[in-house]
């Protein structure tokens, strides 16, 4: 159903400064209550209890971080825009293994489609490590390579200083598909920080499709509203499949997990696109999810790799290993096992 209006019944006014009725006492002076609309959080969000040290190496973009104006300059307005046209075809099985390169696992690696974060591929100022050259090496033929953004801000801030050449080097011919760059890693972080998180990864998906790479945008929302009007400008472009960071409901955070799972139910009931979860390990919302999205869901998380390299065994017993928790986790996307 891409193409068409989405319509947000009894979602919430989301003119500026009216996202949340009810602001919390410390938005109420805050200079950029107007464009995040107030905190979602009771006790507040990282621009109102900074301590001011540390700016330098702060991920938060607050008004007190030393490259806020220049950050903010960088991406103009807030307002969602992405021109990819019609997303190229991108094959993805119902689980994509999130791996490392390690020689350990030489010779364990079948032929699949697997993802690798590019704190793998590059140091932290940007440039590629020698490795990223040959990121083909580890995996057999017939393997297809999807490259992530889900790993620390120290890797992310230099990709979006760097800009469109970052996109141009030819290490990236290696993949085939990219997920555009997740700059805002927690859900919980200010309104204002996602917001303009995701003007930064639509910038980054656009230079990505321009450079040439299949890419999969990021779905990465503040609340209903702000998902809404995602679906709307995605729904602009001949989108089929995107990426969501789950990471954020594993473990305790069960209020998040059932939140999203909510958002989810937005997403499969509006579109018809494919969505490509990371993070999530956890049995029962795998199922959840696969309910949800009825055979157009696709799970990755590292777990599959994990369970096989920690301990050392023969490279034949690490491979038939690998592929029974591949085999594990397909199962649980498609709603058994």
């Amino acid at each position: 159903m891409t193409g068409v209006g989405y319509a947000a019944p009894g979602a919430p006014d989301v003119r500026p400064g009216a996202r949340y009725s009810d602001p919390k006492p410390q938005c109420v002076t805050c200079s950029v209550r107007t464009i995040c609309g107030g905190c979602r959080h009771d006790d507040g969000c990282d621009w109102c209890y900074c301590d001011g040290l540390g700016c330098g190496s702060c991920g938060t973009k607050c008004r007190s971080h030393s490259s806020r104006d220049l950050w903010q300059a960088d991406v103009g307005t807030l307002d969602l825009e992405l021109a990819i046209g019609e997303q190229s075809p991108i094959a993805l099985p119902p689980f994509v293994p999130s791996v490392k390169l390690r020689e350990r696992m030489r010779g364990a690696f079948v032929p699949w489609t697997y993802t690798v974060t590019v704190s793998d591929l590059v140091r932290t100022d940007g440039t590629p490590r020698e490795v990223a050259y040959r990121v083909r090496d580890y995996f057999p033929e017939g393997s297809r390579l999807v490259l992530n953004f889900f790993c620390e801000d120290r890797f992310l801030e230099p990709i979006w200083t760097i800009g469109p050449s970052f996109w141009e080097g030819e290490w990236l011919d290696a993949f085939d598909a990219i997920v555009s760059v997740n700059y805002s890693l927690y859900a919980d972080d200010a309104s204002f920080a996602i917001m303009t998180s995701q003007k930064q990864a639509q910038m980054s998906a656009q230079e990505i499709h321009d450079a040439g790479h299949a890419v999969i945008p990021l779905l990465q929302y503040v609340d209903e509203a702000n998902l809404y009007e995602l679906l709307e400008c995605y729904g602009s472009n001949a989108v089929h499949t995107v990426a969501v960071n789950m990471q954020v409901v594993a473990g305790e955070k069960l209020a998040f997990q059932k939140e999203n799972v909510r958002l989810m139910r937005i997403v499969a009931e509006q579109t018809d696109w494919r969505v490509l979860a990371y993070g999530i390990a956890n049995r029962a919302l795998l199922k959840e999810l696969h309910e949800v999205f009825a055979g157009r869901l696709v799970t990755s998380n590292a777990s599959a790799y994990f369970d096989v390299m920690r301990k050392p065994m023969p490279v034949a017993e690490r491979r038939e290993r690998f592929v029974g928790e591949i085999r594990k986790y397909s199962l649980m996307t498609k709603g058994r096992g």
